[in-house]
């Protein structure tokens, strides 16, 4: 009685999107029975299998659709010959059966599997609200799509051509209430139109600016435009870039709900500038600094604005729980950086890069030996947040460290330490 209480709460739940587990679904049998329960093309198997009837009709539970993964499993007891048919079947079955339609992941779709406009797919799509596809799917498929789906907000675009595809521009275009937006360059050769794709996606984003919070942006190109139009989300909880997403040192845009910053590629200055103007509400901040400071003019801009990086972190992310910070390992950054561990209470996860600075005339304060590590080290024992439970710090002079008592004590609190050089973390 309980096990039957229990399958029956269990079952509609795991059932809701059985597509998104990390497995290898080219082996999963049961799930081809399943499917090849209701199948009414049974003679294209090559042999006869014996099936049980179904305890749950579990294909009514699910409010999801993965093409590739049903492809797989429609891979499983078909020949190529006759596995097109099935995968088509499959998804029909899907459709009939789903009462509601939420999640929808379109890779790997071919132009036979399903049309958006017959009627069994018109009600279903129109409480879409997460998609996942690449802009190879044929155009026809969104402009399908856009005719009855205006509500999704999580969206992820694969982009696989450098060419505009119109179906996908439409498709943003319509969307009432995006709240998630990620798109992820995945193409082998850059040509003169990806100015223009850009452009596009620019500029149907900005329309969207009022809505999305979330926004994840991983270009293949670097594009001027995307400092102009970035200030206009004012509402962004997350914001992720990649190397070619440069922002400009003079942009301030103001994130009072910013929660998550995750920029591979920026200079100090700018990222000072963003978190100076977040509204302290910051849990992440993982930002790879850009720029080598290799002479004496630079090397004073670096010190400078390293240490207003640390005075403004700790000033303005009261909440922050995981952290990447960069600084020289001179006596007064190690102050500076002693009062962040003080006010920063809830870090958990913390990333220290680490530079020996080469400028013996101006900065002779600057230690560039395994001492000024075990300082270091001897300051987060004694300031660090009793949350903390991993550390990670690269510099140069760490294959010198040697033996750490510090360390030691740190193996028996279970916190995770990794130590490397600058090398390391820049791979």
């Amino acid at each position: 009685m309980v096990n039957k209480l229990w399958c029956e709460i269990a079952i509609p739940l795991l059932w809701k999107n059985p597509w998104h587990y990390n497995i290898n679904y080219t082996n999963k049998n049961y799930l081809f029975n399943i499917f090849f329960y209701y199948s009414s093309h049974k003679n294209l198997l090559s042999f006869s299998p014996s099936f049980k009837p179904l305890l749950f009709d579990y294909l009514s539970f699910c409010k999801s659709i993965n093409i590739k993964v049903i492809n797989e499993i429609a891979s499983i007891g078909s020949t190529s010959y006759n596995n097109q048919l099935l995968q088509q079947e499959f998804c029909s079955l899907l459709i009939k059966k789903c009462s509601r339609l939420e999640y929808l992941n379109t890779i790997s779709i071919s132009h036979q599997t399903f049309l958006f406009r017959v009627p069994e797919t018109k009600a279903l799509i129109e409480s879409l609200s997460e998609l996942i596809c690449d802009s190879f799917t044929c155009s026809s498929y969104f402009h399908d799509l856009a005719y009855n789906c205006h509500n999704i907000q999580r969206f992820i675009i694969i982009n696989t051509t450098t060419s505009v595809n119109n179906g996908i521009i439409k498709l943003i275009e319509v969307q009432k209430n995006l709240k998630y937006f990620e798109w992820k360059d995945d193409f082998e050769q850059i040509d003169d139109d990806i100015i223009d794709l850009y452009n596009e996606i620019f500029s149907v984003l900005e329309k969207k600016a009022d809505n999305i919070d979330h926004l994840v942006l991983l270009f293949y190109y670097q594009s001027n435009k995307l400092s102009k139009i970035l200030p206009k989300f004012h509402k962004l909880k997350t914001l992720t870039l990649n190397k070619y997403c440069c922002l400009e040192d003079a942009m301030m845009p103001v994130y009072n709900d910013l929660e998550m910053l995750n920029i591979d590629h920026i200079t100090i200055n700018a990222a000072v500038n963003l978190i100076a103007n977040s509204g302290g509400k910051l849990k992440e901040v993982l930002l790879n600094y850009n720029g080598y400071y290799n002479d004496d003019h630079y090397v004073e801009i670096y010190a400078k604005e390293t240490l207003e990086l640390i005075h403004k972190t700790y000033k303005n992310c009261p909440l922050i729980e995981i952290l990447l910070l960069t600084f020289p390992s001179s006596t007064e950054h190690f102050i500076k950086f002693e009062e962040l561990l003080i006010y920063c209470r809830n870090l958990k996860k913390l990333t220290l890069v680490i530079d020996d600075i080469l400028d013996v005339d101006n900065y002779e304060n600057y230690e560039r030996n395994p001492e000024s590590i075990k300082k270091l080290l001897q300051i987060l024992v004694r300031s660090a947040p009793i949350g903390l439970k991993e550390i990670r710090i690269y510099n140069d002079s760490i294959p010198y460290l040697g033996s750490s008592r510090i360390l030691e004590r740190w193996g028996d609190q279970n916190i995770i330490v990794h130590l490397g050089m600058l090398k390391d973390f820049y791979l």
